[in-house]
């Protein structure tokens, strides 16, 4: 329970400090959550508060720049389902994709920046341990056939 709890922070903390994808998948913690997992943390009065200010304005930056990358990512989607396929548009399309791309992973190091600003080396080593993913175990390997 208190590794899912940990790892469901991880969720909401990797949206507004924009750490790995996969961790983003998790579902929203509880506001009681959140507090017990911080808590973890050792975090200073001052700490927390900056935490908080850092979440709200990464996070209405990073509600602003998805939704245009999703939509110029359909109108892709929609010209290559198109016959012909209008081929210029499509290179616009693309280009202005690589920029809000760019954008959000210039978002994201500042972020990153952020947060070391905030955290000491400790606290920072604890929490990307609190964040990371378990390790997937290794796919089993096909049976060999044996032949004649």
């Amino acid at each position: 329970m208190k590794s899912r709890m940990i790892r469901t922070l991880a969720g909401t903390a990797l949206v507004w400090m924009a750490v790995p994808v996969a961790a983003q998948r998790q579902t929203i913690p509880s506001p009681h959550d959140r507090r017990q997992a911080l808590q973890e943390l050792g975090l200073s009065p001052g700490q927390r508060r900056l935490l908080v200010q850092l979440r709200r304005s990464r996070h209405r930056e990073q509600m602003q720049i998805a939704p245009l990358i999703r939509a110029r990512r359909q109108e892709l989607a929609e010209l290559y389902r198109a016959y012909p396929l209008d081929e210029g548009k499509a290179s616009e399309l693309i280009q202005q994709i690589a920029q809000l791309e760019a954008q959000r992973l210039r978002m994201q190091l500042q972020n990153q920046v952020e947060l070391r600003r905030i955290l000491t080396r400790e606290q920072f080593t604890r929490f990307t341990q609190m964040v990371e993913p378990p390790p997937h175990p290794a796919p089993p390997l096909p049976a060999r056939a044996t032949g004649p």
